[in-house]
């Protein structure tokens, strides 16, 4: 018998070959077994063990973790994603059976951040089953974070709160509602702000601040037992700058098997967050050639284009249009009826869309409407090319 041991990557395939010659035939038997990627015990004594993990194509990890005194473990994603549909999360308890994330193996479509899981033993296996396409090795999901905590205490319950006092007295404070002290006797909180600690021996309320309206808090819960600290998130009162005030949730990454999604988003209006300039970033699409197409030949004042023709269907409030019309004053319409007609341009401020006035027909977009004369300067006239 001989005995050949291969090693590639983080996986090791043993192959046991015996040959069995005889004058009439030869027989090669192939005998495979995989190993997982890597098992790391967690000395519990030390509170929470962190680790990373990015996932590659077509990869099957599995990542073992045992307690060093038996108790059971939890594991805490704080973030990463994972493409929705395609590639899971798999969380083995200690059989090495049971799927403890069976109903969510995307987390929040395709988010984990925020999920745990309990293994009923001293051992939880985290597993990835990705496809060939798509991968946080390629850079387009953000790697998986999380904590691993030894099972040795009861987490409190505990909610951080501000009174949303920012928008008018320009400062808030934070109530820290303990409703459950879990396995503590005393809890001790403090903020990153240079606060007092405080510390509580019984369910209860305890307020924070106040801080100025713009301050974003975090806050450090401390039990006695190093597995049931933790940091919580950034509490805030008043959004951080223009971006943060449209809130669109979860990162989403979508690839060519689909066609849509839905985007919802919550916004806010905030006082002392007036726009008063604007930078665009990239990275920014390629200028499109201005030469070639149909020219509009827009040189006579308040009149619309004839019909151009599109090299494609345009989608417009669920109707397709292969013509649009172009007008003097600034507007594109997919009514073809228009063409040639008069264009109007005396549009009042105060008339509101959808509305029967002739200078604001159906079907058109007003995106850069306003009264212009082309005739004025034919040489440089409206001569918008359709590409």
């Amino acid at each position: 018998m001989n005995i050949k041991l291969l090693s590639q990557k983080n996986t090791r395939t043993y192959r046991f070959v015996k040959n069995l010659s005889t004058t009439i035939a030869s027989m090669v038997v192939f005998l495979c077994l995989s190993v997982s990627y890597g098992q790391t015990t967690i000395p519990c004594a030390d509170g929470s063990f962190n680790d990373t993990y990015c996932y590659t194509p077509n990869d099957t990890t599995q990542l073992v973790y045992t307690s060093d005194t038996g108790f059971p473990l939890k594991l805490t994603f704080i973030e990463g994603t994972v493409e929705l549909n395609f590639d899971e999360v798999i969380i083995l308890d200690s059989d090495g059976v049971t799927n403890l994330n069976a109903g969510n193996p995307y987390g929040n479509t395709g988010d984990m951040s925020g999920f745990v899981f309990e293994s009923s033993g001293d051992t939880i296996t985290l597993q990835i089953t990705s496809d060939g396409i798509a991968s946080c090795s390629d850079g387009l999901f953000v790697p998986l974070n999380y904590d691993i905590n030894c099972l040795t205490c009861t987490d409190p319950t505990i909610e951080f709160t501000n009174d949303g006092m920012c928008e008018t007295g320009q400062q808030f404070t934070i109530g820290v509602d303990i409703t459950d002290l879990g396995s503590s006797t005393g809890i001790t909180i403090t903020d990153d702000q240079g606060s007092a600690a405080q510390t509580a021996t019984t369910a209860g309320v305890l307020f924070f601040g106040p801080y100025p309206a713009a301050t974003g808090v975090t806050f450090t819960v401390e039990t006695g037992d190093l597995n049931c600290d933790f940091t919580s998130g950034i509490i805030e009162c008043q959004a951080q700058g223009s971006c943060d005030v449209l809130d669109a949730g979860f990162d989403m990454f979508i690839d060519c098997e689909t066609f849509c999604t839905d985007l919802v988003a919550d916004y806010i209006a905030l006082p002392n967050l007036d726009t008063t300039s604007y930078q665009i970033q990239g990275p920014l699409c390629d200028v499109p050639p201005i030469t070639g197409g149909t020219p509009t030949n827009l040189t006579i004042d308040d009149v619309w284009s004839g019909v151009i023709a599109l090299p494609f269907e345009f989608n417009f409030y669920g109707n397709s249009y292969t013509n649009v019309v172009a007008g003097a004053n600034g507007q594109l319409s997919f009514n073809a009826a228009l063409a040639g007609n008069y264009n109007g341009w005396a549009w009042i401020l105060q008339t509101k869309i959808p509305t029967n006035d002739a200078n604001y027909p159906l079907n058109t977009v007003f995106g850069a409407y306003h009264d212009i004369n082309p005739a004025v300067a034919p040489a440089s006239q409206i001569e918008s090319t359709i590409l």
